[in-house]
């Protein structure tokens, strides 16, 4: 009899603390660093009320009876609900750092006569919003007319082919990553995967002369951001008289 009064009084502990408000204590860190993210956006899922972790990655939320996950996001980071466990209104969230992946640079196309005269910054638009109102999230951007299709017309005809592969006339694809600092510029630059391919020197060679990118923003402050591209290369017209060229200096 003690036993059914027991689990009576914890079912009915349970039903009335999930009928009522509570609120929540949560710290948000970097999942590789274990170091506080601050500015983190939280939201109630399915709500527009939220707030933002403070220096130390913490943020406290009351939640509704009838509301349990909650949205968190960050620029550098992957975005997933998180579902805020039974009875335990004080815990940790692990965020992930996440590449944001590019359309792929072909450079089958390449070259072209593009060159660095035809580059013109994009025009901005007036901002109309009143000062009170700051951007949450806004990525990198390569801030130029055309956009991503611009940088990777750049690549292409930046682009050299290694000889040794040129003669083998070698088709492919390599996955290629980089981030873009607080500054706008790039760095950590290299292949995703077959890191010891010909090609890797030369996309890094690239990549160093790129023009600066708009650095990301979560709540007015600038954050690096990470980009894959797969490129793929393999030869044209342009390259098959350059492979002539090379075979009659052998000669």
């Amino acid at each position: 009899m003690r036993l059914i009064t027991t689990i009576s009084i914890l079912t009915l502990l349970t039903t009335l603390t999930f009928g009522q408000d509570i609120e929540i204590t949560v710290r948000v860190v970097d999942k590789a660093a274990n170091k506080p993210i601050k500015n983190v956006n939280v939201v109630v899922f399915g709500t527009t009320r939220g707030t933002v972790t403070n220096a130390l990655g913490f943020f406290k939320l009351t939640l509704g009876p009838k509301e349990r996950q909650i949205m968190i996001s960050h620029v550098t980071y992957r975005t997933e609900p998180i579902t805020v466990p039974e009875g335990t209104p004080t815990f940790t969230v692990k965020l992930e750092k996440m590449a944001h992946r590019l359309r792929g640079f072909d450079l089958h196309y390449y070259p072209t006569d593009f060159n660095l005269n035809k580059l013109k910054p994009r025009r901005v638009a007036q901002d109309q919003r009143p000062d009170s109102l700051v951007v949450v999230e806004s990525n990198a951007d390569f801030p130029y007319e055309g956009g991503i299709e611009t940088l990777a017309e750049l690549f292409g005809n930046e682009f050299q082919f290694p000889e040794k592969e040129l003669l083998e006339k070698t088709e492919g694809s390599i996955l290629f990553g980089f981030t873009i600092d607080k500054n706008g510029d790039y760095r950590d630059a290299g292949c995703v995967i077959d890191t010891a391919s010909n090609f890797c020197p030369e996309f890094e060679r690239i990549i160093s002369k790129m023009p600066k990118w708009t650095p990301a923003q979560q709540r007015g402050e600038p954050m690096e951001q990470s980009f894959v591209v797969m490129i793929y290369y393999g030869i044209n017209d342009h390259w098959k008289k350059k492979i002539k060229e090379i075979k009659g200096r052998e000669k």
